[in-house]
């Protein structure tokens, strides 16, 4: 077998067994469509005497003959995790068992009919090696201790749990003793509270391979003992008996390497900017940081840090998670921290959004699976959370939120900050969450229901004096100021400071070079707060044109900046030689900080307010933001390179400093041109507040703010309103030097959007103008005519969209992105299905496909799977239809895509029929026509009448002309099955279907 599949559990292959017989239940796991890996004592009492050779395949045919062969056997009862609310339990029959009595392996296979017969994950599994360090696993299973009693029955939930194999334990007898994280907890029945778990697919925590099968408590008397026995994979997984039933129904069984190799994609330790430069040395705090370690081991969702400003908060919790920044194999599994996401107000694009979050979250994972969430983030929003925390399941990640005084109303600590709290809500209910670490001065004022997910760990006191007064020396050993000051005096003045670390770090420098200085500061009334922001004026003073030029930038510029991009910004100020030495001397002053990993320098959040609110005067300020605007605008990729909301930050930086200069119309134009990326990319909230405030100013050209609006309102809004956005810009946009992009480009998205509202004649004569321009941009040519063939498919016209498809292939260059290698392919399907070259078709397919993954519209591939499925059908293989388009579907579903949901289900229907599986097929018509009815698409009638059809079939009532609407209805859309006599044929029957004509 092929395929080097590898994941972590699913709710989707996880499975609940039980036997009537003996009333017992266990766990398992779907190795394939049917089959079901599991604890052969779990299945004891349903065993047949001997097990059951696999046949070729298991189709339909074999699986029927198989219902009629066991129909007075004991049974099995399997039921997915995944299943929904009342779903009941499908009957499955024990087929293989390992001969060898001592390994507790069984295979189950699913017999009911009304199974979805969903194409499972390939499943890859690794023998842990002699001499191998003890391995992070996961497990996800039913065990008594989750046993709830309701009005509806008993309820028996899920749990996952975390461990730790050492390979050599209990290695004589087969078996692993896996230590568990944690306590499953007590039940009032005699017996293990894991007793459930067994069964339950042991999996790397890592590598998403599969070890072994949970098999038993290892002492069910002691609660304490945290140990689970385990039946390694390798001692039955080559048998083949067990390979044959994987074969027969299509499963992927790979063996592979537990080590890491240069082919397997990594997975990142570290996201974003490290929120405290310079945490190699630190004094005191030993028990706040040994307490801020341990909750966060403890996986506590939520730690709150909070502290007056400048007391230390980022700079410990920095600290802390510094030790697991690099891996230590000298670390248990259990005791450590393999991925740190670390946001701030402060660092990276400077705020806080759930796009933001999601994709730095999102960043801890291999490319490919990254891709695929962020495509599930553009669609669903918040509701994509708990797919990215169950993909984090087997990591133990720590996301930091620095400075969230910035989103916290100032009176009550309340979170003003929608999004954030989203996210954070989010993170307490997952069952697989992550922990998030939050700094701010106030206590989080959370929602109620959130507060018992919550710790505070408050910093309430800076540095005691013995400890400031070694900070002070160590600072600056050399300073004769600090040399002429005594021990007391110093304590005086670390106490009128209140021990506040930053205050500390200026007083140092300010002694350094003034060493009368502090007799001011020991005399000083005034509160510790104000008195550290007059230490950071007196230091203002001291720099000379340079130095403020740089302290101004870094203030303005709110974030750290790379360190090699300050001499080019500041070049009209000074050369690059004179600025780097102003860099160097103000980082050894500690007037800003510099992070060798990075390469960032910032100041610290404390002293940019107060630079940019007081000692900026309002033109420096403007003069800085113009430098920073140009600098980001240096830094844009062309919008088709985008992948990741990310990805645009320099667009959105360049837009805010514009802004803030005065320069309105260049900042909403800026702005705009990514306004279509960030739109789809889920960043609609920016563009709203970026349209509110351009309605104070009449200064702003109205060009750019239709643009904004139309992508605004043509992924995150009504279709209708983003037509008349682009009517009118398109109407005014003859001369206008202030269009945000190329007129072409605009013209595009109007047709586009003339197509998804159905009016495909109009759209037509829209593109058509851009695809003959020979002036157009290449790539606006390119897209008018992928969407001009669309519209052409839909008119039915299938001539005129060969010669566009045509046109298109003419066009196409070597340098093509992959969207457009992919568009190409995708269209060249479609139209080549209409021709019935059936055979170019599915090349098409399969090359767009493969182009779509490395594209910024990934989640379009699933549009390409249904054209492959009609494909399929149309060559008359209704089983290999039905696999992709339950794929096809399950994916549009966790992307709610309702309209691609629709065309699946909906053509899915038509498989099954053909099959003759009429009341799976009636079933699927009805998703379909909800789904299509709920998204107002242009095939919600063809839906409705399939429905109606259906429902007809085996009355009295003439179906005829029923028929003959449903096939109008049909072909109106190039993306639904077209019924011919074939479909008049199986309606009309009723049995056999496909495979019996």
């Amino acid at each position: 077998m092929s395929g080097n599949g590898s994941r972590l559990p699913t709710a989707r292959n996880v499975a609940e067994i039980w036997v009537p017989a003996d009333r017992s239940a266990g766990s398992g796991y779907l190795l394939s469509n049917r089959l079901v890996l599991t604890a052969r004592h779990v299945v004891q009492a349903a065993m047949p005497t001997t097990t059951r050779s696999a046949p070729a395949k298991l189709g339909h045919d074999e699986l029927t003959a198989l219902r009629h062969e066991v129909a007075h056997q004991l049974r099995c009862r399997v039921r997915r995790l995944s299943a929904g609310p009342g779903q009941s339990f499908a009957d499955a029959t024990v087929v293989w068992w390992h001969p060898a009595r001592d390994i507790d392996a069984a295979l189950l296979l699913v017999l009911d009919p009304s199974w979805d017969n969903a194409p499972a994950e390939p499943v890859a599994w690794a023998e842990i090696l002699d001499g191998s360090a003890p391995v992070a696993c996961t497990a996800v299973g039913f065990p008594a201790t989750d046993v709830q009693v309701d009005a509806d029955g008993e309820l028996r939930e899920s749990r996952q749990l975390i461990g730790v194999v050492p390979p050599l334990s209990q290695y004589k007898r087969q078996r692993w003793a896996v230590h568990v994280e944690g306590r499953v907890g007590t039940v009032m029945r005699a017996g293990s509270s894991w007793s459930g778990m067994s069964g339950a697919a042991l999996f790397a925590h890592h590598k998403g391979l599969l070890l072994g099968i949970v098999e038993a408590d290892v002492d069910a008397d002691d609660p304490e003992r945290r140990e689970l026995r385990a039946q390694p994979v390798h001692t039955f997984a080559d048998h083949p008996d067990l390979v044959d039933w994987l074969v027969a129904d299509g499963g992927v069984w790979t063996r592979t390497r537990l080590v890491d190799d240069a082919s397997t994609p990594r997975s990142t330790r570290i996201v974003g900017d490290r929120i405290s430069g310079g945490v190699g040395c630190w004094r005191d705090r030993d028990a706040q940081r040994a307490e801020l370690r341990a909750l966060v081991l403890s996986r506590q969702r939520v730690i709150s840090v909070t502290g007056r400003r400048g007391i230390g908060k980022s700079a410990m919790v920095a600290r802390v998670l510094a030790d697991f920044e690099e891996p230590d194999p000298r670390r248990s599994p259990l005791e450590d921290v393999d991925g740190l996401v670390y946001l701030s107000t402060r660092t990276g694009p400077g705020s806080l959004t759930l796009s933001g979050l999601y994709e730095a979250l999102a960043g801890l994972l291999p490319p490919e699976e990254r891709s695929r969430l962020s495509e599930n983030l553009k669609n669903v929003r918040e509701r994509a959370l708990p797919a990215l925390w169950q993909a984090l399941s087997a990591r133990r990640a720590v996301v930091v939120l620095d400075n969230l005084d910035d989103l916290q109303d100032p009176g009550t600590g309340e979170l003003l900050d929608a999004e954030v709290v989203a996210f954070l809500d989010s993170a307490c209910r997952a069952p697989a969450g992550q922990t998030v670490v939050t700094t701010s001065q106030r206590p989080l004022r959370l929602p109620g229901d959130l507060v018992s997910h919550v710790r505070e760990l408050e910093l309430d006191a800076g540095l005691p004096e013995e400890d400031a007064v070694h900070v002070l020396r160590a600072i600056a050993p050399g300073g004769q100021g600090l040399r002429e000051l005594s021990d007391e005096q110093l304590r005086q003045a670390a106490r009128t400071l209140h021990g506040i670390p930053r205050g500390l770090e200026l007083l140092a420098r300010l002694l350094t070079d003034d060493p009368f200085a502090a007799q001011d500061v020991l005399e000083s009334d005034v509160p510790p707060e104000e008195l550290v922001r007059q230490l950071v004026s007196q230091g203002w003073t001291r720099l000379d044109a340079i130095g403020r030029a740089v302290v101004g930038l870094l203030a303005a510029a709110g974030i750290p900046l790379p360190a090699e991009a300050v001499p080019p910004v500041l070049a009209d100020v000074a050369n690059a030689r004179e600025v780097r030495s102003v860099l160097a001397t103000l980082w050894r002053s500690r007037e800003l900080a510099y992070d060798r990993d990075s390469g960032l320098v910032r100041l610290h959040p404390l002293d940019a307010d107060h630079v940019r609110a007081v000692l900026l005067s309002g033109e420096t300020l403007r003069q800085r933001d113009t430098e920073l605007a140009r600098w980001y605008a240096s830094q844009r990729r062309p919008v088709i390179a985008l992948r990741f909301v990310s990805d645009a930050m320099p667009h959105v930086k360049e837009y805010e400093h514009r802004w803030r200069a005065g320069d309105h119309g260049a900042a909403l134009t800026a702005l705009a041109e990514v306004a279509d990326f960030l739109a789809r990319g889920g960043e609609g909230a920016l563009l709203r507040t970026a349209l509110r405030q351009a309605e104070q100013h009449p200064d702003v050209p109205v060009s750019p703010v239709l643009w904004c609006r139309a992508a605004l309102e043509f992924f995150d809004g009504s279709l209708h309103e983003a037509e008349e956005a682009l009517r009118t810009l398109v109407a005014h946009s003859s001369g206008d030097e202030a269009l945000p992009l190329p007129k072409a480009a605009i013209d595009v998205r109007y047709g586009t959007t003339l197509r998804h509202l159905g009016r495909a004649h109009e759209a037509v004569r829209v593109l058509t103008t851009v695809g003959e321009d020979d002036a157009a941009p290449h790539n606006c040519r390119m897209d008018a005519l992928f969407e001009q063939a669309l519209s052409l498919c839909y008119l039915q016209d299938v001539p005129a969209a060969a010669m566009t498809v045509r046109r298109m292939v003419e066009l196409s260059r070597d340098d093509d992105p992959p969207l457009l290698r992919a568009q190409r392919a995708d269209v060249e399907a479609l139209v080549a299905l209409l021709e019935q070259d059936t055979a170019r078709a599915l090349r098409a397919v399969e090359e767009g496909l493969d182009a779509y993954r490395d594209s910024p519209e990934s989640d379009s591939a699933g549009f390409l799977r249904n054209v492959r499925a009609l494909v399929l059908l149309a060559q008359g293989d209704p089983e290999g239809a039905e696999q992709t388009l339950r794929r096809a579907a399950q994916e549009a579903e966790k992307l709610q895509n309702l309209r691609l949901t629709g065309l699946c289900r909906m053509n899915l229907a038509w498989s099954l029929l053909y099959q003759g599986r009429i009341a799976e097929a009636v079933s699927a018509a009805a998703c379909a026509s909800g789904a299509l009815v709920r998204n107002g698409a242009l095939e919600a009638p063809a839906a409705q009448a399939l429905v109606e059809v259906l429902a007809r079939r085996g009355s009295d009532v003439p179906l005829e002309a029923a028929l003959d609407r449903l096939g109008e209805l049909s072909a109106s859309s190039p993306d639904l099955h077209q019924p011919g006599t074939l479909a008049r044929v199986a309606l009309g029957s009723g049995a056999g279907g496909m495979r019996d004509r």
